[in-house]
């Protein structure tokens, strides 16, 4: 919610980087995980994109917190120059919106170099499907894809937590989710993985996989191994392998 320099002091005009009453609550917190994102475009550029709850949603539906209860309704950028105060920096633009009034999750975003090797893919979960948000970010501009679509059903609205990765060499995407039945909170244990297309920011190939139950069921986070042939699955206690060539699970730690 608000950005640093090197110095561990505020950066010029980096406060607030989100809507008055969250940055009130939170105390300038930020909430969540891969709740922001930093991507270089050039030496001295770079965008920050970060969900966040307007004011009016905060009133509306934080408060309240009725049924669908989603968490994000703004997904907003920021540019910063780098070069600015002698390289400490300064947010040049602030508080640009690329979504508004749209149902997000508070995790799931990430994001992959294109394969030209200056601008950036950037993945983000919606919220009440299991659409995914796909941005080109480029040195100028950033566009808004067309959205994909996970094909497999949406587990329950009690979805909090979470990670979406890309392998090392961009050519394999992965999510997790700490969804659960929306009356018992009974967890599951899904992983979706796909092949990405760095060239033209496409998923496909969908697969997936159910981790197994180990004390809990709820999937925290995950990474891919460097060789891409691994997934690591974290839940609360324990740590779970899954070897994407046959689809097995070994547990690492728990």
């Amino acid at each position: 919610m608000d950005l640093f320099t090197s110095n561990f002091q505020l950066m010029d005009n980096g406060d607030s980087l989100v809507p008055d009453q969250i940055y009130t609550v939170k105390s300038g917190v930020g909430y969540g995980p891969q709740g922001s994102i930093i991507l270089p475009v050039d030496n001295k550029k770079f965008y920050v994109v970060t969900p966040t709850v307007s004011d009016s949603y905060y009133q509306n539906v934080w408060l309240n917190k009725p049924a669908l209860n989603w968490n994000f309704d703004l997904l907003l950028y920021h540019v910063v120059d780098l070069y600015a105060n002698a390289g400490l920096g300064k947010v040049v633009q602030k508080k640009v919106p690329l979504l508004q009034n749209t149902p997000m999750k508070k995790s799931q975003m990430a994001a992959c170099r294109h394969a030209n090797g200056k601008d950036w893919w950037l993945l983000k979960m919606a919220g009440d499907t299991n659409m995914v948000f796909t941005f080109l970010v480029q040195q100028d501009t950033i566009l808004r894809y067309p959205n994909q679509y996970i094909p497999f059903p949406l587990r329950g609205v009690n979805d909090v937590w979470g990670q979406m990765k890309f392998s090392r060499d961009g050519t394999r995407w992965a999510t997790t989710y700490e969804a659960s039945n929306d009356t018992t909170y009974q967890h599951f244990g899904d992983v979706y993985t796909a092949g990405f297309d760095r060239c033209t920011g496409l998923l496909s190939g969908f697969q997936q996989f159910i981790a197994p139950p180990y004390i809990d069921t709820g999937n925290i986070g995950l990474e891919f191994s460097p060789n891409g042939k691994f997934l690591y699955v974290t839940k609360y206690n324990a740590v779970q392998q899954l070897d994407l060539t046959d689809g097995t699970w070994y547990t690492v730690h728990g």
